[in-house]
């Protein structure tokens, strides 16, 4: 048991070290390259092509790729792993970690498989959140000819009325007085709104702040399905190149992108080591749908857990597709409904004093 726990803080130190130096770039090769990349160097890998060769010859045709692919043959070739070498060249950070799951399994093609697959998915998934883009951009021009109006037309409104004494209707004076505020104090009002800005994410980068905000992303289908199937995806392949359920476990773990997530298959694994079932466990981690916990449940009776966690994946990536569409579909909903709103309150504050200086002359 000891020699166990040491091999499972030897690789745990190890994914550590690796992870710190793969952290997300500021920018990050194209997925839509990326996922191209992946799925042909595995092809070309599991045909017995050479490793150095088939770097090169899976960038060919795209340019930044075969530039990029020289300097991974070169790093490939002096002793840097793919791993850290694809970190280097800014592919995406799924990728990266594939990566290293194939150099820790030793199933290359398999691994860049999953990790041209799971970019692929992303994409889609990015296609899917993109029909809230429109209504987003609308909001935001919205708000900002609201904002002018307010700082410029509405203040030349109460002029007007005050010289003839007539009562500006009072949403048009509130929105006037917003604006004659907005223009007085604009100078500092700006810095402020960035450093706030800038204390909110350097807020949320901070261990314990994060580990709440990936909390409250567990409580949405989505988030769970998302874990749930790079979890699925991950343990097999750790499996297959020899490592045991709990360092399969740890391994998993300080690669998912979700910290609560994280947290709770770690505390999974050392609750296995002292005797306890993993579904039952994870039952109360609460971390994934219930079907994949009765699954791993029937895996640990027939000691198949692998193979049933493969079974269950494209449940889980309907699931994850149907859950995301779902989420898209609201957002747009809300963005819409917000549209709506500004344009209202816009028009009836345009035509307020209109319909107030008709009623003065009659």
């Amino acid at each position: 048991m000891s020699e166990m726990k040491q091999r499972r803080h030897g690789l745990s130190s190890q994914l550590g070290r690796v992870l710190r130096r793969i952290r997300t770039p500021l920018y990050t090769l194209p997925k839509e390259d990326a996922a191209g990349y992946c799925r042909r160097l595995a092809a070309l890998l599991a045909s017995g092509m050479p490793f150095p060769e088939a770097l090169l010859y899976a960038a060919e045709g795209v340019r930044r790729l075969t530039r990029a692919a020289i300097r991974l043959k070169e790093a490939v070739l002096a002793g840097v792993p793919l791993s850290e070498a694809l970190a280097r060249e800014k592919f995406p950070r799924t990728a990266v970690q594939f990566c290293l799951l194939a150099e820790r399994s030793g199933n290359y093609p398999r691994g860049l498989m999953l990790a041209a697959e799971a970019l692929e998915r992303e994409v889609r998934e990015t296609a899917a959140r993109g029909s809230t883009l429109y209504p987003a951009l609308m909001c935001a021009g919205l708000l900002l000819l609201f904002v002018l109006f307010s700082a410029f037309v509405f203040p030349a409104f109460e002029k007007a009325f005050s010289s003839l004494s007539i009562p500006l209707p009072p949403l048009t004076e509130t929105l006037a007085a917003a604006g004659t505020w907005l223009l007085t104090n604009i100078v500092w009002l700006l810095p402020v709104l960035g450093a706030a800005a800038l204390l909110l994410f350097f807020v949320s980068r901070l261990p314990a702040v994060r580990l709440r905000l990936d909390a409250l992303k567990l409580r949405s289908r989505a988030e769970r399905c998302k874990i749930a199937v790079r979890f699925c995806r991950m343990l097999p392949l750790l499996q297959e190149g020899g490592a045991t359920l709990p360092e399969a476990l740890t391994c998993s773990a300080a690669l998912l992108p979700n910290a609560r997530a994280a947290r709770g298959i770690q505390r999974a694994a050392a609750r296995l080591l002292s005797g306890e079932p993993l579904s039952h466990t994870l039952a109360q981690e609460k971390l994934f749908p219930a079907f994949l916990v009765a699954a791993i449940a029937a895996g640990e009776r027939s000691n198949s857990i692998a193979s049933l966690l493969q079974s269950v994946l494209p449940a889980l990536e309907r699931e994850r597709e149907t859950a995301v569409r779902r989420s898209s579909a609201v957002l747009k909903t809300l963005l819409l409904c917000l549209a709506a709103a500004e344009i209202v309150l816009l028009f009836a504050a345009l035509y307020a004093p209109i319909l107030t200086l008709f009623a003065s002359v009659l």
